[in-house]
């Protein structure tokens, strides 16, 4: 993997010099710990599918997880009652699920919302391991 690590915060990227919000990153346990009751089992269900892909980069920052491989491919940020999923793909996803595409280059970033651990299913993990096969 080649990535540029910021010196100033310790954060890593897919481009030299990449703009950031410079801000160090923070144990992922213990961001998942910080996040609110109802949110913990979410999150969790996110890391342990996470822990399957080889090769990929976790980063625990104040506003979410960061997933990477070359580059970020996949966020999980919280808000006060679900959490929102991005995920980038070469191709748009026309699903009733996906509440939001926007343009990244020659790739969609996609969100989704996740109210429960349940709502991880076939088609999120599908679309997870579809980003992550796409940035290897």
């Amino acid at each position: 993997m080649n990535r540029w690590t910021c010196p100033a915060c310790g954060r890593s990227f897919g481009r030299n010099l990449q703009g950031h919000l410079c801000v160090p990153t923070m144990p992922v346990a213990g961001y998942v710990t910080a996040q609110p009751d109802h949110l913990r089992p979410l999150f969790a269900a996110a890391l342990a599918y996470l822990e399957q892909f080889p090769d990929v980069d976790i980063e625990a920052a104040n506003v979410g997880l960061f997933v990477k491989r070359r580059r970020k491919f996949v966020e999980l940020r919280p808000r006060r009652k679900w959490v929102v999923l991005s995920f980038i793909l070469p191709e748009v996803v026309h699903h009733p699920r996906v509440r939001r595409t926007v343009p990244v280059g020659r790739a969609a970033a996609h969100y989704v919302q996740l109210n429960s651990p349940a709502d991880f299913d076939d088609d999120v993990r599908d679309w997870i391991a579809r980003s992550c096969d796409h940035h290897a």
